[in-house]
């Protein structure tokens, strides 16, 4: 496993080979297909989302030992826990075309009311295009799409951050979310803002 940090343009850690290479495997060709997901096209975003419950069986457990096995990257803020709900995470599948434009997460748990802190993004395959562009005012990381590689970034504050268009292949990753109930919230939205 090879991790590294980053402090600009805001906290973020890359693992390499994050999950047990055996285990990856059967997640990949044991996953049923979604059968709830939520499509979007339009001017901002162009990809296909899982919906919350619609995760099931070992694309659950891969989830949840995300979940858990990050816990040392996020050490030292106050009250972060996953979402095991996973509102808004769970699996994204983007195809030659799909894109999302520069935003910033919603701020604010819609349930718990919680403030949202970090993003949890495994990748499952590899594709041409398809960078997580992690975008400061004066620096930029971006980070190339590696199967069983974890993006680990902070969403809190001015966390803003794209997806590059997908050129060629299948970019297919899970997310889980990381949300503080003691931090107040910067923002006040509950879906994410587009800028």
């Amino acid at each position: 496993m090879r991790v590294e940090r980053f402090s600009l343009p805001y906290l973020a850690y890359i693992v390499d080979d994050f999950l047990d290479p055996a285990f990856l495997q059967k997640v990949l060709h044991e996953s049923e297909p979604f059968k709830k997901y939520h499509a979007y096209d339009d001017e901002h975003a162009k990809k296909i989302t899982s919906v919350p419950g619609g995760v099931k069986g070992i694309m659950r457990d891969a989830l949840t030992i995300i979940a858990n096995a990050a816990q040392p990257l996020y050490a030292g803020w106050p009250n972060v826990a996953p979402d095991m709900s996973f509102y808004g995470a769970g699996v994204s599948i983007m195809r030659p075309g799909d894109f999302l434009k520069p935003h910033v997460d919603h701020a604010i748990h819609p349930k718990t009311k919680h403030t949202r802190m970090f993003n949890a993004l495994l990748y499952l395959t590899e594709c041409e295009g398809g960078e997580l562009r992690l975008i400061g005012p004066d620096t930029e990381v971006r980070i190339k799409p590696k199967k069983n590689r974890l993006a680990f970034f902070q969403s809190y504050g001015d966390a803003v951050h794209a997806v590059e268009p997908v050129t060629g292949g299948e970019r297919i990753a899970l997310s889980v979310y990381f949300y503080s109930s003691s931090q107040i919230p910067f923002r006040d939205n509950t879906k994410a803002r587009f800028l």
